[in-house]
């Protein structure tokens, strides 16, 4: 299957990695996939771009009729006019109420599809714009171009763009394109463990770093000896997306940014993480002295120090099965509280209209804070105030 067939699956994974997702709705991935994988078919070399069943070449009159991408113009003004109040209609920031046809409710199925021509067609323009710019810009937006389109090309053999990109990681000590070449690695461990270790040279008090070596059977004893001197653990979580869609032109309205920023959360989000050889090293039950604090450093780690939900949710379990004291686990439930607080509220700022203003802003908040600091801390920083902390 091609890239394409994927995309749908991709948004699948998407949302139990972020438990529930505050930000994502399936269907506006799901829209966004078809029109944003052309963009990058046709700025990137590589990618085979497969038509859906149905799909021709839009013609170029149906090109001239989309809406522009920069300033509102006269025809997309005259479009938006305000609609009767009980007709249903698109809300979309930069742009304006786009009515409804005939026949719709205004669900939220129907709220999150906006029509073709107001989304995929000009989201391939914003596409092509913006990874031009990645391919030109600094070594990190060119190694996300790179692996953005790495992701894209359901090519199953993608361990000489890793390297590359571990190559320019190391470079220019960022971690975050270490993180993307580890993806890119896949199943190859000779990959896996060279990339490993260019991460562990450069932080080796981060977590994340360890566990490629963690689950190799060579590396595995070095490994655990040196989690247990981890300090955090930080995937770059919020890094790629935040990267691509500072690249996007600015005069593209912000309803168009905001798809363009959702397809990438889930590029993103999407790469796996083997949390499996982590778990073994915390057992449920059973535990010893020497388990529970083993346990209870890991918890540490993930729960204070970690920039991904995942990630942190695996350390609330570590730290009950630990040796944290009651008013240590009160103080860390009292805080999942707030990040969950956090999460409901960008969900009801963000669905069921993904594109409005209100929702536009949110989710640039979000992707400001996921980059700068992680996605764990970008939710608590989202939650109201009257949240517990």
């Amino acid at each position: 299957m091609g890239a394409l067939q994927r995309c749908p699956e991709m948004s699948r994974q998407r949302l139990p990695a972020l438990v529930g997702a505050a930000l994502l709705a399936g269907a506006i991935v799901g829209v966004a996939c078809h029109a944003l994988q052309a963009g990058f078919a046709r700025a990137v070399p590589g990618v085979t771009l497969l038509a859906r069943p149905g799909d021709g070449a839009a013609p170029a009159s149906a090109r001239q009729a989309v809406p522009t991408i920069g300033p509102v113009s006269a025809a997309s003004a005259a479009v938006a006019a305000r609609p009767p109040a009980s007709q249903p209609v698109w809300d979309l920031c930069d742009v304006g109420r786009m009515p409804m046809p005939a026949g719709h409710r205004g669900t939220p199925e129907e709220l999150a599809q906006v029509p073709r021509a107001l989304l995929d067609l000009p989201l391939q323009d914003l596409g092509e714009r913006t990874v031009s710019r990645l391919a030109q810009g600094t070594p990190r937006e060119r190694a996300a171009a790179a692996f953005v389109e790495a992701r894209l090309s359901g090519q199953p053999h993608t361990v000489p763009v890793a390297l590359d990109l571990a190559a320019i990681g190391e470079a220019h000590r960022d971690a975050a394109v270490l993180s993307w070449a580890l993806a890119l690695c896949r199943d190859d461990r000779a990959c896996r463990v060279d990339v490993a270790r260019r991460w562990t040279r450069l932080e080796p008090e981060n977590l994340a770093a360890w566990l490629p070596l963690l689950g190799d059977a060579e590396a595995s004893d070095e490994a655990r000896r040196a989690i247990g001197r981890t300090t955090r653990h930080r995937q770059a979580m919020g890094v790629l997306t935040d990267v691509v869609v500072s690249a996007a032109p600015a005069d593209a309205p912000r309803y168009l940014r905001q798809a363009l920023n959702l397809f990438v959360l889930g590029i993103e989000a999407a790469v796996p993480v083997d949390f499996a050889p982590l778990v073994r090293l915390c057992p449920r039950a059973g535990s010893g002295a020497d388990e529970a604090a083993r346990c209870g450093h890991l918890a540490r780690v993930l729960v204070w120090g970690s920039d991904s939900l995942v990630a942190h949710g695996l350390g609330l379990r570590f730290a009950e099965h630990s040796d944290w004291t009651a008013a240590s686990l009160q103080a860390m439930r009292d805080d999942r509280h707030r990040i969950e607080a956090g999460m409901t509220h960008a969900k009801a700022a963000t669905f069921p209209e993904p594109y409005t203003c209100k929702a536009v802003d949110m989710v640039d908040r979000i992707t400001r804070w996921r980059a700068a600091h992680g996605e764990v801390e970008a939710f608590r920083r989202a939650a109201p105030k009257d949240a517990a902390r």
